[in-house]
């Protein structure tokens, strides 16, 4: 019974979903930024793709939907084979220890012959070296043709992903606060009145510059 309360609830959210005249492509987090591609697919300018540099700071459910790559993309480099780990839900290694070496900072799709794929990037810690290095995957099939055993579950991630940036896109995200530049009160003003309301013939005669 409650299998088919979430097969429901999925059907309703995918009709209740807004539509779209974008699509996004290629999204990373730098410095608590989101940089993004995103594809016109309909309207004026359909088929046109725009890269935008992010001016607001992410929000926590941006950060989230990234971190169900992470074990992901620790399965790919296969950390669990190598550590004789098997895994019979992948869902249940998101809290592992071995998936908290790894993080992934973007994603990318890629749509071709009728099926989407995927590429990974973020960055993986070496004991040895005292520190992350970067790491990128290969282009991962999301159908039921992948290799990749666990692709259903790393496209409902990209799914997630793409919704949250999609958001991001339209508007969901903390501003940047501006800092305002202080007068410089050494500047020579010549518009002051002197507080008489009014300008003189010596202050404007005295402003220009010979």
């Amino acid at each position: 019974m409650a299998k088919g309360k979430n097969k429901l609830k999925k059907v309703i959210e995918e009709i209740l979903k807004p539509v779209r005249s974008f699509s996004i492509l290629e999204a990373t987090i730098k410095d608590e930024i989101c940089n993004y591609t995103y594809e016109v697919i309909e309207g004026i300018g359909i088929g046109d793709q725009h890269k935008v540099t992010g001016s607001g700071i992410v929000k926590e459910t941006l950060l989230e939907a990234f971190t169900k790559f992470h074990v992901h993309l620790a399965c790919i480099d296969e950390v669990f084979k190598h550590s004789k780990i098997e895994i019979g839900d992948i869902d249940s290694m998101h809290a592992d220890e071995l998936t908290s070496l790894y993080r992934v900072s973007g994603f990318k799709i890629k749509s071709s012959k009728g099926y989407d794929t995927i590429k990974l990037t973020g960055m993986k810690y070496v004991s040895s070296a005292g520190g992350w290095m970067e790491i990128k995957t290969h282009e991962i099939v999301l159908d039921n043709l992948s290799p990749y055993k666990w692709y259903n579950e790393l496209k409902a991630a990209a799914d997630a992903a793409r919704e949250e940036v999609s958001l991001y896109k339209e508007g969901n995200y903390t501003p940047v606060e501006k800092e305002e530049e202080e007068p410089d009160t050494n500047q020579l003003d010549i518009f002051s009145d002197n507080g008489t309301g009014e300008k003189t013939d010596e202050e404007f005669t005295g402003a220009i510059v010979k």
